[in-house]
This record gives structure tokens, C-alpha cells and sequence, in this order.
């Protein structure tokens, strides 16, 4: 999965710079955003598209 934005200030900003690169991301991306309480790691690994759940 990529995204558009090269950093994450922050995850609050990261809700509003953040846009996904691909239609097919979307879904996911929508998921992230809306849950209660996003998980700051995966919001990194999906943003920069590393770690265990690259």
C-alpha cells in the first residue's frame, strides 16, 4: 500500500494530509481514519509500506 505524503507530523495531522495513492486503497485507507483509536505503528508501516504488516 503507498501513500501519497512523505511524513507524519503527527497522527492527528496525518488524518488530514494523509490521501490514499490508489482507488484500490481507499478501503483501508478508510478503515485507518475512522477507527477509535488508530494504531500509530500501523499507520506508519502502511504509510511508509514497512514492517510486520508492511
Amino acid at each position: 500500500m503507498s501513500w501519497t505524503e512523505p511524513a507524519i507530523p503527527s497522527l492527528r495531522t496525518a488524518r488530514l494530509i494523509l490521501r490514499p495513492a490508489t482507488p484500490a486503497d481507499w478501503p483501508a485507507f478508510l478503515a485507518l481514519m475512522t477507527s477509535d483509536r488508530p494504531d500509530p505503528t500501523d499507520l506508519v508501516y502502511r504509510h511508509f509500506g514497512t514492517g510486520p504488516r508492511g
